[in-house]
């Protein structure tokens, strides 16, 4: 056993050699395409990211309108290609540890290439933070066009001033035309400072600068004819154009810098084109990766492949040895087991009388003499067992006997204890009964005494009251036909009240109606009022187009001036007229509003006053009603009363001889009460004691009757023992000895 032990161990170590050896080159493999391949792939990846970030955050820049913007773009794209040239660095170094030739080329142009947009990215980026076109814009947007509309508000203040003149001369309309064009000129100004922004050569520029000189000169030699000559309304105007110059000098070095549309221009063209090599330099790098990815991966599996035939093939051979010699220690040990053997499978059999003969000082020898010793033992055990199944089997039929007696003589008890109880339970029961009927009746009796007691002196009373009330009566039917009399007349003075009500209901919607047409009319009215001031308006603006036509035709037009002046001056009366009747119409229809407002209140105030006399009219019916009844029904009263008095008297009599028979059924009920209640108490206490009786038998029963099932349990044990030591077979001689 310990050879082949040791055998094994050495086969084991043989493999487990093998297997580390081939596992080593096949990580080495693993390792040089993870360490070299894969992380050159990903600082690749990083590479490119990062710089199309810088390329991406460099557009955002020079596209940005506000300064803020432009720089924190600008700084995105220094810092991711910061970033960008930190990867090369390291994916440099990688190329170098792996000396490949075609790598190195590779990333050499890749490293000019990263140089090149570098170095255009910091001219693009400068120019797009300095953002003068932007400002330019601004500048338009804001300080420029402020200044162009209060140069306009004062040219079109000066205009309407103009032409408000009653009498406007020839030199009116020259300085109107003067106003006109220095106020299209004055709006010139914009759109060509706008063209010189988006100009994007020199000569554009100077060109757009020469025509803006001569806007601004020619605004300044306007201002003396369109202000009429006077000095001082030209001052603010000469202030703004003198502000507008030096804002246009300003936004002007701005737009020559063109600094946007030059970092636009570097971004699309010069940029673009390095943009584009180095994502040519990545994508050629990025497929040598792959192919030397691939290589990798075929010399990992070859050297996978090899590793796991070797350690088949070790394995195989050393299964082979060890199999055969394990072959040869099976057969010196296999007899002496197959011994043992077969003597457990005679014990499991129920046979304990062979024995084992073997002589020998091994493991198997001990194994032999201990199976020797069990069955033995288990001898011994199966007589013993054998010997107090009998004396159990015998224990357990008198038990059984005594069982059977005790419970036949419980369940006689039992039966005996429940009827008793059951007749006493329905004594207790009938007593009570009557207990609680006899005192029910005490009371009963108590309380007919008592009412008869009072019955007769209330007869009494009743006797005298009910003389009087026929007198009462008497005079309440007198009164009730009074009152009759006076819901009549107040009916009728109601029905009168609610028909003039209604008469003046009607003539108040009248009125309304009436009121309304009035309201109607004053408002058509109005609308032809409106019409007149509308004409009114029309023929003023054409005389005043005529007075402009007539001064222009000169002497000739002095004539029709006149005539448009006097329909001018019948305009204006027709319109303050018109106005007169608007306001004065306006106020009837006020009062006429309100007026309609009064008399619907006053409709309103009648028609409530209608609904209550109609609601009074039919309570006075039904009261006029009611007291006819009333009166009717007091008069038969009265004979009914004098009747009921003759008999209470009668019932006065009768009701004291009752009330002396109930007081003694009273006293009788009671002595009943009492004697009952004694005999229900003595039945309760006879169902008590019985319960007990009862309910001890049946604890009795129940005893006997577990008493009886563990004895029939107990003989079934001693059956089960005697028939499992039956099954084994001993030596008699043995047994005697032990």
């Amino acid at each position: 056993m310990l050879v082949l032990t040791l055998i094994l161990m050495v086969s084991l170590l043989v493999v487990a050699y093998v297997a580390v050896d081939r596992l080593s080159v096949v990580n080495a493999e693993i390792q040089q395409l993870v360490d070299q391949t894969m992380k050159k792939g990903e600082t690749l990846g990083k590479l490119h990211v990062d710089f199309l970030s810088s390329v991406r955050a460099q557009k955002n820049a020079i596209m940005s309108l506000d300064d803020e913007s432009s720089k924190a773009n600008a700084e995105l794209s220094q810092a991711a290609m910061t970033t960008a040239e930190a990867h090369l660095d390291e994916l440099t170094q990688q190329v170098a540890r792996n000396q490949s030739d075609v790598q190195t080329t590779d990333i050499n142009e890749l490293n000019k290439a990263m140089d090149e947009y570098a170095k255009l990215n910091d001219e693009a980026l400068k120019l797009s933070v300095e953002n003068t076109n932007s400002k330019a814009r601004n500048l338009l947007g804001e300080d420029i066009q402020r200044q162009v509309d209060m140069l306009a508000a004062r040219f079109q203040s000066w205009l309407e001033q103009t032409a408000a003149t009653s009498d406007p001369k020839t030199e009116d309309l020259e300085r109107m035309r003067a106003i006109a064009g220095i106020l299209r000129t004055t709006l010139e100004i914009g759109p060509n400072i706008l063209k010189h922004i988006e100009s994007s050569t020199s000569d554009e520029m100077t060109g757009q600068e020469t025509k803006l000189a001569a806007i601004q000169e020619q605004i300044l030699e306007g201002l003396d004819k369109a202000s009429g000559g006077d000095p001082a309304g030209q001052v603010e105007a000469r202030a703004t154009l003198a502000e507008m110059k030096g804002t246009i000098t300003k936004l002007l070095q701005f737009s020559r810098l063109d600094t946007n549309n030059k970092s636009t221009t570097i971004s699309l063209t010069t940029a673009k084109s390095v943009v584009d090599e180095v994502t040519k330099r990545v994508d050629a790098l990025d497929k040598l990766f792959e192919t030397e990815a691939s290589a990798g991966k075929e010399r990992s599996s070859v050297a996978y492949e090899t590793a796991r035939w070797w350690i088949i093939s070790v394995s195989l051979i050393s299964i082979v040895v060890v199999g055969f010699i394990a072959y040869l220690v099976t057969r010196s040990v296999t007899g002496p087991v197959f011994e043992v053997r077969n003597m457990a499978q005679s014990m499991a059999n129920g046979d304990l009388r062979n024995r084992i003969h073997l002589e020998q000082k091994d493991e198997v020898g001990e194994l032999s003499a201990a199976t020797n010793m069990l069955a033995d033992s288990l001898t011994r055990i199966v007589t013993e067992i054998q010997k107090v199944s009998e004396g159990l089997g015998v224990s357990a039929s008198e038990l059984t006997g005594v069982s059977n007696q005790l419970l036949s003589q419980s369940e006689t008890a039992s039966l005996k204890a429940t009827s008793v109880a059951g007749s006493s339970e329905q004594l207790s029961s009938n007593i009570n009964t009557m207990a609680a009927a006899a005192e029910q009746m005490s009371v009963n009796v108590a309380s007919i005494s008592s009412a008869s007691e009072e019955m007769s002196i209330n007869v009494g009373t009743i006797s005298t009251a009910a003389e009087q009330t026929s007198t009462n009566v008497s005079v309440v039917s007198t009164a009730v036909g009074e009152i009759s009399d006076s819901f009549n007349d107040v009916l009728n003075d109601v029905r009168e009240g609610s028909r003039v009500a209604g008469e003046a209901s009607r003539m108040a919607d009248s009125a309304t109606q009436t009121i309304e047409l009035l309201n109607q009319s004053g408002a058509e009215i109005s609308k032809v009022t409106e019409t007149i001031k509308m004409i009114a308006l029309q023929t003023n603006l054409l005389a005043l187009n005529a007075t402009i036509e007539a001064t222009s035709a000169g002497e000739a037009g002095k004539g029709f001036a006149v005539v448009a002046h006097e329909i001018k001056e019948l305009a204006n009366q027709s319109a303050k007229a018109a106005e007169d009747i608007a306001r004065k119409i306006e106020g009837v229809q006020k009062d006429t509003r309100q007026a309609v407002q009064v008399i619907q209140n006053v409709s309103q105030i009648i028609k409530d006053i209608n609904s209550s006399s109609d609601r009074i009219s039919l309570s006075v019916e039904k009261q006029t009603r009611s007291a006819t009844m009333i009166s009717q029904n007091v008069g038969e009263a009265n004979k009914g009363v004098s009747d009921i008095a003759r008999s209470i008297a009668e019932v006065a009599k009768a009701a004291g001889d009752m009330s002396r028979n109930v007081s003694e059924a009273a006293r009788g009920a009671t002595d009943v009460s009492r004697n009952v209640g004694e005999a229900a108490k003595a039945a309760g206490g006879i169902s008590s004691s019985i319960h007990g009786v009862s309910e001890a038998s049946h604890s009795t029963n129940k005893s006997a009757t577990k008493v009886h099932d563990s004895a029939e349990h107990l003989d079934r044990i001693s059956r089960d023992l005697r028939k499992l030591v039956g099954k084994f077979k001993v030596n008699t001689e043995e047994v005697d000895n032990a």
